[in-house]
């Protein structure tokens, strides 16, 4: 666990590994993702190690990290969303938890999600909560959307735009980001990553682990 703020000290929040609590962010077996720019490399990226230490260049880094998800960015669909493969990997990029093809973000006139790092919070809420005239609210970590659900004493299906649920992307910006399904034929989003098949999404909704993943863009 960290006791103070993350010695990797490059991420949009010093506390994102907790979810947002020193505390709290305890890693169980030690095993663990660091992101780092590896001799040779152009750029910081994930590298899975034993231990939740790791040292690089003379450096200690500390994480608690146990599973990434990875959005490949590989080209765009008719609708002008940039398009890709989602994966879930768990002790190295070896283990792949679930993958999911023909995942999108943006088009239709949107801007797809920008290349860098995010991050899911661990906790879970079984039903979102919605304003009586129908706008849910923002939430963080992953989100069952039961379909309908009952709230202010009305029946809502939520399907159309969110599937069966949504994870929301952690990066310090002012957007609401997340990892959503989608029942709607379009195959676009205001800038949210939509996996219709929801492979990910249910594998992460289905573990037992509580930790923050993170979720890297990559072009």
């Amino acid at each position: 666990m960290f006791c103070a703020t993350d010695p990797m000290d490059e991420f949009w929040n010093f506390y994102a590994y907790g979810p947002g609590n020193p505390i709290s962010g305890v890693d169980p077996n030690g095993l663990n993702w660091f992101n780092y720019q590896a001799e040779g490399a152009d750029a910081a990226d994930w590298h899975w190690h034993d231990g939740e230490t790791y040292t690089h260049n003379g450096t200690e880094l500390t994480s608690s990290y146990e599973q990434l998800a990875v959005y490949q960015i590989t080209g765009s669909n008719s609708e002008g969303a940039a398009l890709g493969n989602l994966t879930l990997y768990g002790s190295g990029y070896g283990d792949i938890l679930a993958q999911s093809l023909g995942v999108f973000s943006g088009g239709g006139g949107f801007t797809p999600i920008a290349s860098g790092n995010y991050f899911i919070a661990g906790n879970r809420s079984a039903q979102p909560n919605i304003t009586a005239d129908g706008v849910i609210l923002r939430t963080t970590g992953l989100q069952k959307i039961p379909n309908p659900f009952s709230a202010h004493g009305i029946d809502w299906d939520a399907s159309g735009d969110w599937g069966g649920g949504r994870a929301r992307l952690e990066y310090g910006g002012w957007r609401s980001l997340y990892l959503h399904g989608k029942v709607n034929p379009v195959n676009y989003t205001h800038g949210c990553v939509c996996d219709k098949s929801e492979s990910v999404f249910n594998t992460m909704w289905s573990s037992g682990y509580r930790g923050t993943t993170p979720f890297s863009v990559k072009r």
